[in-house]
This record gives structure tokens, C-alpha cells and sequence, in this order.
């Protein structure tokens, strides 16, 4: 079956959705398409529409599309800051039946409404990320984010050497993701965890590292960070800065904290007004792990923390 379509009295022509017309006058006009089975029997009661042209007298101003639209999606700006315009950008149409949604990660541009796997994307100009990758008894639990356009697709998670796939997840509504793997038998230095979504891949993320961050949460209002410092320790109760990510490039200090004997340490700070989410990177100095007298700096990695 195919279809045929005219404007007036125009003689019918073949036709296929959507279709264009040349410029037409102003005034009434009648759009009529009828359909040809594949017998060559052709529908004799086409189905029509009238509709109208006007054009305004003074300058030209676009309409705002109407949420809902594709053209809403599709207006060449690059609203969530991923350095692709929505015109590209599937993740702007996420919505029930492929629809723009004025809420969707993929249209927010202010950093404040951004949720927190969204937030964790901002800086780099990366599609996909792990956050996190830490181990717990014989447990690694990996958290991670990707852009608002893979919502619902499968992420492949692979332990490196070897690039053996050790999981599968998918990409949550607002972008995060997270699963428990068994921990490898042998953990070192060259131990790291990627993910993959097709062709996609993050940088590897490595398993074995000097800070570690179990809880990074709101609780009664305060921003509650816990940790550990892995041995050895430079001194018995040293400090652990607690800084909040401003903008890419610039950090804040907002708190500090001591460490008990062991290198835990625990903190509640106070709660950002009117963010969603917020980053936060823990900053302290231990002692080489085979160099003893030498002092090495180390830092958590950036953790994003949903604030509401």
C-alpha cells in the first residue's frame, strides 16, 4: 500500500510522512491523501483537511513550541551542557512515547536543578563515568552515571586486566547506576573496573586506593561523610580536609575532621541551601606504603551527593 497527496486542485502524487509543501499563499487551503492498495484499487474518499495560511505583517518571530514537541527538543541548543546540541541529543526525548520533558537531566542547564549522576558529568564533557569502585569483604560495589540519553540501556561493567565483563546493569532515570560484583581473588595496584555501554567506554577506575569513602549521604539535615585513611598513617591523629566542588575548577573547603587510630573518619557538615546535589572530595597526607619516611598525598575521588 502506499499513499498519494494533494493541496487543492492539484493532481494527487505519491506522498510519505511528513510531508512539505512549497510556499503557499495566504488564505484557505484543502490537504487531501488517499490510499492505493498494492492491487492498484485507490481509495475513493480521500481523507482532507482545511487549514489556513496568515502571515504577519511585522517581523517574523518564532513561537515558542509547545512542551510535548519535537521541535522543543530539537531547538539547536545545547540545554544540559554536554557540548551537543538537542537537535543530536536523544536524551532530550525521554519522555512517555518519546516525548520532551521540561524536568529530564537531558534539559537542565543550571547546575543547581542538576541531580547528582548528572552533576558528576558536568565537568569533562564525558557521556559516561564510573564515580566508584570500592570493595566490602568480598563485595565491590560500583557506582556510576551517564547521560540522560542512555536512560534504560545496559551498562557492561569489566574488571581489568583481562577485560572480563563482571556485571550488567541498567541506567536509572536520572542517569545513575549501581551493582555489587564479587571482589577479584587478588587485588592490586594494577586491579580496575570500566564501563561500557556499545562502544562507549569510561576510563578504568582503580580498586585499590588510600581513601575510601563508605557513606556520603544526607541525614537530619547534615551532609554526613565517612571514611578511612589505609595504613600507614603519618601521624596518629591527623587531619582529613573536606572540600566541596564550586565550579570545575575551583574548590572550597568546608570542613575538617580528625582521624581515629585506626584511619577512620567521620564528619556532618552542613546542608547547601537550594542545590539538588552537590560534589564532595575528601584531601589528607599518609605515609608511603613502602617508603616509610616519605609522605604522599591522597585524595577520595569526587562523590556526588543527592541533597533532596
Amino acid at each position: 500500500m502506499h499513499f498519494e497527496c494533494r493541496i487543492a486542485d492539484a493532481p494527487f502524487a505519491g506522498c510519505s510522512a511528513p510531508y512539505r509543501t512549497a510556499t503557499l499563499a495566504d488564505g484557505p487551503h484543502t490537504f487531501e491523501v488517499r490510499a492505493i492498495d498494492a492491487a492498484g484499487n485507490t481509495d475513493a474518499t480521500p481523507a482532507r483537511a482545511t487549514f489556513t495560511v496568515r502571515r504577519p505583517s511585522g517581523p517574523t518571530v518564532p513561537p515558542s513550541p509547545p512542551q510535548g514537541s519535537k521541535v522543543e527538543c530539537e531547538d539547536g541548543v545545547d540545554n544540559d551542557g554536554d557540548g551537543v546540541a538537542d537537535t543530536l541529543d536523544a536524551g532530550c526525548l525521554s519522555g512517555p512515547g518519546g516525548l520532551y520533558v521540561s524536568t529530564d537531566p537531558s534539559e537542565v542547564d543550571v547546575a543547581s536543578e542538576l541531580p547528582a549522576p548528572q552533576l558528576a558529568l558536568r565537568c569533562g564533557g564525558v557521556p559516561l563515568r564510573l564515580i566508584d569502585v570500592r570493595q566490602v569483604g568480598r563485595r565491590v560495589i560500583i557506582t556510576g552515571a551517564a547521560r540522560a540519553r542512555y536512560v534504560g540501556r545496559t551498562v557492561d561493567i569489566r574488571l581489568l586486566p583481562g577485560n572480563t565483563r563482571v556485571a550488567s546493569v541498567k541506567v536509572g532515570t536520572t542517569g545513575g547506576f549501581r551493582t555489587t560484583v564479587k571482589a577479584p581473588r587478588r587485588v592490586t595496584n594494577k586491579t580496575f573496573y570500566r564501563a561500557q555501554i556499545g562502544g562507549l567506554s569510561t576510563k578504568p577506575l582503580k580498586l585499590k586506593r588510600r581513601t575510601v569513602i563508605s557513606v556520603a549521604r544526607v541525614r537530619a539535615g547534615r551532609v554526613v561523610i565517612r571514611g578511612k585513611l589505609v595504613k600507614p598513617l603519618l601521624a596518629r591523629r591527623q587531619t582529613v580536609v573536606i572540600k566541596r566542588l564550586m565550579t570545575c575548577r575551583k574548590t572550597v573547603v568546608v570542613g575538617k575532621t580528625k582521624v581515629s587510630a585506626s584511619g577512620a573518619f567521620r564528619v556532618a557538615l552542613k546542608r547547601p541551601a537550594r542545590l539538588r546535589a552537590a560534589i564532595y572530595l575528601t584531601s589528607s597526607r599518609v605515609r608511603h606504603a613502602s617508603i616509610r619516611t616519605r609522605a604522599v598525598r591522597t585524595n577520595s575521588l569526587p562523590l556526588p551527593i543527592a541533597l533532596r
